[in-house]
């Protein structure tokens, strides 16, 4: 017996053999620190749903190299996780960085934990379709993140799939959530998006919070948003470094503390850590999502009633589908055959 294959025999000795998971890590190569929020959510429920599988990672925002197609090869299932990674047209994308190499190792195995469309377009075309039909699991429930995603897939055949919210919300329970104080806290922590600017908007949103605020901290989630913030001009303002272990620092004192901002995760993690939180909406994740769970969404255009928005008692109301969560963390709860 050649070398190779006394290995893989050892391997799959005694109880059987380790399956194997690959994740597609939309936070690699990812100048947005929200991305590594996503991941902190997928990977907890990947360690929970596979508890004894070996699990490697591909980047999403790269190109994959000959040993990331030989992952997707040997892999029993692909999990693409939370993150805006679908699309309308292939030959036009450039959020997920598949390549038509790689299509072949993904076939009928790619699962998706509530990921979402890139943003509002038209319905994919013939090409893109098809090579869904083909890569998308037909035997696992697919997950995506708002009844928007749900509905593009199902208009191109794709039946199994489950509206269960981003991974990210997974956690924000009743029980939580009534943890959460409903009225304006002493201090504030406030993002902004560099690749959406609203100068005017987003002026008057840090205005409006050094208005009710003892001290206003702004997270810099993203690679030009400390640009973005020096280019709007407004002073007195504490930054928080780029780092995600700085944001849930600040999250975690003592400081009696609220989220205002445009950055979506960055406002679901506030209520993760039990803060009240006000996302400002600027695109489609925070738009849909906050329609199909009820989460606090102002939108941008509606920035001139933040003001009695945060000086009023604001229950949290997250309506989680939990029944759809169960449905898809349990699939994979059932012994092999």
């Amino acid at each position: 017996m050649a070398k190779k294959e006394k290995l893989q025999a050892f391997a799959e000795a005694g109880s059987g053999r380790q399956m194997n998971i690959a994740i597609y890590d939309t936070s690699i190569a990812s100048p947005n620190v929200g991305d590594q929020i996503i991941m902190d959510a997928v990977n907890r429920e990947i360690e929970a749903m596979f508890p004894d599988a070996f699990v490697e990672r591909i980047p999403s925002h790269d190109r994959i190299s000959v040993r990331g197609r030989r992952i997707l090869k040997h892999a029993d299932y692909i999990i693409a996780g939370g993150a805006n990674l679908l699309f309308s047209h292939w030959t036009r994308q450039r959020h997920w960085k598949m390549g038509w190499r790689d299509l072949p190792r993904m076939k009928n195995k790619l699962v998706l934990l509530g990921t979402g469309w890139a943003a509002y377009a038209d319905p994919p075309d013939f090409l893109t379709a098809r090579i869904y039909r083909s890569i998308l699991s037909d035997k696992s429930h697919q997950s995506v993140r708002d009844a928007y995603s749900a509905r593009y897939l199902s208009a191109v055949g794709i039946k199994n799939v489950v509206n269960t919210g981003c991974p990210t919300l997974w956690q924000l329970t009743p029980a939580h959530l009534a943890t959460v104080p409903q009225n304006k806290a002493r201090d504030v922590v406030a993002t902004l998006t560099d690749y959406a600017p609203a100068p005017q908007e987003d002026r008057l949103m840090l205005e409006t919070l050094k208005a009710l605020y003892r001290n206003v901290h702004v997270w810099i989630q993203g690679k030009q948003d400390k640009s973005y913030l020096k280019s709007l001009g407004v002073t007195g303002l504490l930054e928080v470094p780029s780092h995600l272990s700085a944001y849930d620092a600040l999250l975690r004192s003592e400081d009696d503390l609220d989220f205002v901002g445009t950055r979506l995760h960055a406002g679901i993690r506030a209520l993760q850590a039990g803060r009240r939180s006000i996302i400002v909406s600027v695109d489609n994740r925070a738009r849909e999502m906050g329609r199909d769970f009820h989460l606090p969404i102002i939108e941008r255009a509606d920035i001139a009633k933040l003001h009695a928005l945060i000086e009023s008692t604001m229950p949290i109301a997250i309506k989680l589908p939990q029944d759809r969560i169960d449905l898809f963390r349990k699939q994979f709860s059932k012994p092999e055959r």
